[in-house]
């Protein structure tokens, strides 16, 4: 199956390339394709970073409210069905951090303190 049109820009080409290999491959080259993407992402979320305050930041956005506390970070989630749990979790934790979560006055805050390792 191939997607016919002009291409009017770079993006437009490559997704019109990568959707015409999808839909001649295989399931098994989909999912291999899924998994090399995914472990690509992970590798960006466990990078060590000097720019964590930024990243999470950025990261959050609307959907919480993060502050300095204690040498660590305190997260106020705004919206918790939005909110990005996972990349925020995994960031923390592979930056030296444990994470704790808790259930404050209706609200879910998540505090990370740098945690040394025996």
């Amino acid at each position: 199956m191939k997607v016919l049109g002009s291409m009017s820009n770079p993006i437009e080409g490559l997704v019109k390339k990568v959707w015409n290999t999808l839909a001649n491959s295989s399931p098994g080259r989909i999912q291999y394709a899924n998994v090399v993407i995914r472990s690509k992402e992970l590798r960006e979320l466990e990078a060590l970073r000097l720019d964590l305050d930024e990243k999470l930041n950025y990261t959050i956005g609307r959907l919480g409210v993060t502050s300095l506390c204690h040498g660590g970070y305190r997260i106020e989630v705004n919206s918790p069905m939005g909110f990005p749990w996972r990349d925020v979790i995994i960031m923390l934790i592979a930056n030296g951090y444990k994470v704790t979560v808790e259930r404050i006055n209706d609200r879910y805050v998540l505090e990370a303190q740098l945690h040394v390792r025996r």
